[in-house]
C-alpha cells in the first residue's frame, strides 16, 4: 500500500513538475529578448478571415500583415504591404502597389495573386470580416505586384477598413484544404502569414509560442523582441502575481481593483488608450415587454452609471452619449445623456402597466472577464429596486454572438461591447443597428428602423463629407430616441507591464493588438 501510495505521488509529481516546464518555460533559457503576455482568453482560430474578433486578431498582429496600416499617432492610414495605393471613379476603384521583397512563412512569394486570393476567399467564407467587404464585387491582378478592387458603389469606408483584413498565403491554403475548409482546420492551430513572427506552438487554453521569421521583409536590425510568448489564465488575481514577480512582462486585462497597486510599484508601469469602444445593454425589442419603448427608457433610468465607472472601469473612461463612443468622428455632443432617476423609471413602469416591475428578464454576459460580471450584477441590483428580477448566463463570448443572431434565444439583455473596425462611424452603427444585421451581425436588439437604413445606406456613398456628417449625427439621434440599447460607457483601455517594455502604442483599430516587433525590452533581468 505504502509502495502504491510512493509510486501515485511520484507520478503527481512529475505531472506537476511537467506542466509547469510547459506553461511556463524553464529557468535555464535566455528570455531578455522575449516578450511574455498573460491573457484571458486563446484564439479559436489563426485564420485572418476573422481578424474582427479581437481574441483571434491579437495573434493577426504578430504573424500577418495587411496592406495598410492605421497610425495612431496620426490619425491616418500608412503604407505596409502596399507601398502606395490611389482611387479612381469617385471611390469605386482602388489600386494597390505592392512592395516586392516579401515572403510567407511558407516560403512563397507575397504577390497580387496572394491579396486577390485573401478577399476571394474571405468572400466565399463569408464569415468574419467579410460583412464589412459587402460593396466589393471584383479583385483583379493587373500585375505581380499590383491589384485592384472594384466595387459596385461608392464607399467612403472600404479603405479605412484595409487595416483590418490581413493577407494570407495562398499556395499555404490551397496545400492545406481538407473537404473544400478553405484551410480553416489547418488555421484553428497554425497560421499563413508574412509577418514578424511564426507560430511554433500552440496549446488551447495553455500558452501560444511566437518566434522571429528570419527573413522578416523589414529585417531585424535595431531592437525588436525576437520571441513572443502568451500565456493564457483566466484569473485576473494570479495574473497580477505573476507581473509583480516578474514572470510575465505584459497583462491585458488588469483588474480595476489593482489599478491603484500598479500606480504604486515602481516596478510596473501603465498604458491607457483612448478607444473606439462603446460598452452597452443590448435590450431584445422582439421580447415583451421590452417591445415597449417605455420599458426600455425605464431600464436606461435604473443603470447607475457612476458606480459603472467607478467600480467597473476603475475612473478609467467616461459615461457614454449616443450609440457610437465620443473620440469616433462624427460623434453627435448633442445628444442627452442619461442619468440614474428611480423615481422616473418606476413613473415609465406604471405608464407602460408594470408599477410593481414583477417580471423577468435573463441576462448574457461574458463569464471570463471581470468587467462584464460587475456590470451584469450591478444591473441586477440596480433593477430589484424596481422589482424586475434578472437571471445572468455567463458564457464564452462566441456562444453569446451565436445567440445574438438567433431570433429566438432566450437572452432578453445582451452586456456587449464594440470594438470598431475602421476609424469610421458605418462600423458600428451598420453592424449593432442596420436591419440587415439582424441574424448576421452584431444587432442583438434585432433592431429596425427604415430610416436608419436609408440613412445608413446613404451615408456609406455620400462623398460631401459636410452631408455626411450631417446624416451620421441624425442617425444617432434616432436610434438614441429609440433606446433599443442602453449606452453605457466608453472606456479607456488599459494594460499593465513591467517598466523595461517600451515601444508599445494603443492602436484604436487594432484594438488589444500588441505590434510586437515594435517592441523592445530595455535590460530585462
Amino acid at each position: 500500500m505504502k509502495k502504491l501510495l510512493y509510486i501515485l505521488v511520484m507520478l503527481m509529481l512529475i505531472i506537476v513538475f511537467c506542466f509547469v516546464n510547459y506553461v511556463f518555460a524553464s529557468a535555464d533559457q535566455d528570455f531578455s529578448n522575449t516578450l511574455v503576455i498573460a491573457e484571458n482568453e486563446y484564439p479559436s482560430s489563426f485564420d485572418s478571415v476573422f481578424a474582427d474578433n479581437t481574441t483571434v486578431e491579437r495573434t493577426m498582429a504578430l504573424s500577418y500583415e495587411a496592406l495598410l496600416r492605421f497610425n495612431p499617432s496620426t490619425n491616418e492610414l500608412e503604407p505596409w504591404i502596399a507601398s502606395k495605393w490611389s482611387t479612381l471613379e469617385n471611390g469605386k476603384v482602388f489600386t494597390f502597389t505592392l512592395n516586392q521583397n516579401i515572403t510567407f512563412h511558407d516560403g512563397t512569394d507575397l504577390t497580387a495573386s496572394d491579396v486577390k486570393f485573401t478577399f476571394d476567399r474571405m468572400r466565399e467564407i463569408d464569415q468574419g470580416i467579410a460583412y464589412e467587404f459587402g460593396s466589393l464585387y471584383r479583385v483583379e491582378v493587373v500585375d505581380d505586384y499590383t491589384v485592384k478592387f472594384f466595387l459596385s458603389e461608392a464607399s467612403i469606408p472600404f479603405i479605412k477598413i484595409i487595416p483590418k483584413m490581413y493577407i494570407i498565403s495562398e499556395e499555404g491554403v490551397k496545400a492545406n484544404i481538407s473537404d473544400n475548409d478553405y484551410a480553416m482546420t489547418y488555421l484553428a492551430n497554425h497560421e499563413l502569414g508574412s509577418g514578424p513572427y511564426v507560430l511554433t506552438s500552440f496549446a488551447p487554453e495553455q500558452q501560444a509560442i511566437f518566434s522571429k521569421y528570419d527573413n522578416y521583409w523589414k529585417g531585424w536590425e535595431g531592437n525588436h523582441v525576437e520571441k513572443v510568448i502568451w500565456q493564457y489564465i483566466k484569473e485576473s488575481s494570479t495574473q497580477r502575481l505573476l507581473l509583480e514577480k516578474g514572470d510575465v512582462d505584459i497583462i491585458m486585462d488588469p483588474s480595476p481593483d489593482d489599478l491603484n497597486a500598479f500606480r504604486d510599484n515602481s516596478d510596473i508601469k501603465l498604458a491607457e488608450g483612448t478607444t473606439f469602444i462603446e460598452d452597452y445593454f443590448h435590450l431584445r425589442t422582439t421580447h415583451k415587454p421590452l417591445d415597449d419603448i417605455r420599458v426600455r427608457k425605464a431600464l436606461a433610468l435604473a443603470y447607475d452609471y457612476d458606480a459603472h465607472i467607478a467600480i467597473v472601469l476603475g475612473g478609467s473612461g467616461t459615461q457614454a452619449q449616443g450609440p457610437i463612443s465620443s473620440s469616433m468622428i462624427f460623434h453627435n455632443n448633442t445628444l442627452p445623456i442619461t442619468h440614474q432617476d428611480m423615481a422616473k423609471a418606476k413613473a415609465l413602469l406604471a405608464e407602460a402597466g408594470y408599477p410593481n416591475g414583477g417580471f423577468t428578464f435573463k441576462l448574457a454576459y461574458t463569464g471570463i472577464g471581470e468587467q462584464d460580471q460587475r456590470t451584469a450584477v450591478l444591473f441586477q441590483s440596480n433593477l430589484a429596486e424596481l422589482g424586475i428580477t434578472v437571471d445572468l448566463m455567463g458564457m464564452t463570448w462566441d456562444y453569446m454572438f451565436d445567440m445574438e443572431q438567433d431570433e429566438n434565444s432566450e437572452p432578453d439583455i445582451y452586456v456587449e461591447h464594440f470594438y470598431s473596425n475602421s476609424a469610421d462611424p458605418d462600423s458600428g452603427l451598420r453592424d449593432i443597428y442596420h436591419s440587415e444585421s439582424r441574424g448576421t451581425g452584431s444587432n442583438a436588439s434585432w433592431y429596425q428602423n427604415p430610416k436608419v437604413d436609408e440613412l445608413l445606406d446613404s451615408g456609406i456613398v455620400e462623398m460631401d463629407l459636410v452631408k455626411r456628417e450631417m446624416d451620421y449625427k441624425e442617425i444617432q439621434k434616432i436610434i438614441a430616441e429609440d433606446v433599443p440599447s442602453i449606452f453605457i460607457s466608453n472606456p479607456k483601455y488599459i494594460i499593465a507591464m513591467r517598466n523595461y517594455v517600451n515601444g508599445y502604442r494603443y492602436n484604436p483599430v487594432n484594438h488589444e493588438c500588441i505590434f510586437a516587433y515594435d517592441i523592445y525590452l530595455d535590460e530585462k533581468p
